[in-house]
């Protein structure tokens, strides 16, 4: 192969031979998953019940198709694409005409049905590289056409990439940094494999885990009260059930069991690291008060199956998201929520809210939540965003006193109230 890597068009990437392409594959599997499951937690914010599980086997089989079309040219990953996220906020908008009595899975088959024209669409494009040549097509698709759109879609999401990025500041940075230099002044190989380098380096620059990334460093000094918990045996045998009492008895967890920011108005919790399944959140740690938590906390692949989260902490914003093991969540002094709190959190059962809570905001705060059993609310809550809050909550009994704001939204979407 004469080709200079970086700088020449290479159009079958078999000449590169079988090392360089699985580097190229694998680059682009890490830089396509994310978005590839991103793509329906998004959507399902929106309303519309779009699946992972589904969304990963039709990207898996549209992916073994490319590469047979293709013979194996293009080491490539087919995912999602941000491009189709418009379509679907516009059809979980309409609230007009026959949509306006439609739920959220209602209407997801007409947002999908824009895919497939999509779709179809591409075979148009397709049989035009066919029959008039790529040159030609591509006339009308220069990048002062192309980059303009690509640039629009990566601000849309920017908000997205922030939340993200706010988990761990320190790790975004190197990787974004590691980039951007292999972009630019990489020779050869290294020139292509920019966001694999990001990956793969940054996280060894980062030992494979977040810090604080105000002081470099998690000083967790430890109480005598959290001191003394580390000597108590308060693991729960995982087939006990989880009641209130037990969770408000449970001992505090210790603040090393934690990574966090020191900030000026108190402390910010990154990560859960602790081994307890059923957690007491400090209201303090070294003397300062928790105010906060970072989103994604005790989400995804968590293990804990209770939280207690205290008074100090007002706002909380998908902090379970994606959850599988969380059973039941006491908020104690928390006066908001914002977007999927609990999304997706398929073996959630019960939920406890303090005197202060006024306002579910964002969408899909209980999203699919299917064992949701028990939502327990007082007077303060005024308001509640999204009227799809609790789609897919099909077991639900909402809680709370006679003649409020809750019990008045309970009547009108037909979700069973009990009277406390």
């Amino acid at each position: 192969m004469n080709k200079k890597l970086g700088h020449d068009a290479i159009y079958d990437a078999r000449e590169l031979g079988t090392p360089r392409m699985l580097l190229l594959g694998l680059q682009h599997l890490f830089a396509m998953f994310g978005a590839t499951v991103l793509v329906p937690i998004l959507v399902s914010g929106y309303g519309l019940p779009l699946s992972i599980q589904t969304t990963l086997l039709f990207a898996g089989i549209g992916t073994l198709l490319f590469h047979v079309c293709t013979k194996m040219k293009v080491p490539a990953f087919l995912g999602s694409s941000f491009a189709f996220l418009g379509g679907f906020q516009a059809v979980a908008n309409l609230d007009s005409g026959k949509f306006a009595a439609m739920t959220g899975e209602e209407k997801l088959p007409y947002a999908l049905g824009g895919v497939v024209v999509a779709g179809l669409l591409y075979l148009v494009l397709a049989l035009l590289f066919k029959l008039v040549g790529a040159k030609k097509v591509m006339r009308f698709f220069p990048p002062i056409v192309t980059g303009p759109i690509i640039i629009l879609i990566g601000l849309n999401l920017s908000g997205t990439a922030v939340t993200n990025a706010s988990s761990c500041w320190w790790l975004a940075l190197v990787a974004i940094a590691i980039i951007i230099v292999a972009n630019i002044w990489g020779k050869g190989m290294i020139k292509i494999i920019p966001i694999l380098l990001g990956v793969v380096l940054g996280m060894t620059a980062c030992g494979g885990k977040t810090t604080d990334g105000t002081t470099g460093s998690t000083d967790n000094t430890v109480t005598a009260e959290e001191e003394d918990h580390k000597t108590q045996n308060t693991k729960v045998d995982p087939n006990s059930p989880i009641t209130e009492e037990m969770l408000r008895n449970h001992a505090v967890a210790p603040a090393e069991d934690f990574t966090y920011d020191v900030e000026d108005d108190g402390i910010k919790i990154r990560s859960y690291t602790g081994s307890d399944t059923v957690v007491v959140i400090p209201a303090e740690i070294e003397g300062k008060p928790v105010t906060a938590l970072y989103n994604y906390v005790f989400g995804n692949n968590s293990p804990v199956r209770a939280v207690l989260i205290p008074e100090s902490v007002k706002e909380i914003e998908e902090v379970f998201i994606n959850n599988e093991t969380v059973e039941l969540v006491i908020c104690e002094g928390a006066t908001r929520t914002l977007g999927l709190t609990f999304g997706f959190c398929s073996n959630l059962q019960q939920v406890i809210f303090g005197k202060d809570l006024q306002e579910l905001g964002g969408i899909g705060t209980f999203g699919n939540c299917s064992k949701l059993k028990e939502l327990h609310f007082t007077q303060a809550l005024t308001n509640i965003d999204d009227e799809m809050c609790f789609e897919g909550c099909d077991n639900l009994t909402i809680y709370g006193p006679a003649d409020s704001y809750i019990e008045s939204f309970a009547k009108e979407y037909g979700i069973p109230f009990v009277v406390e």
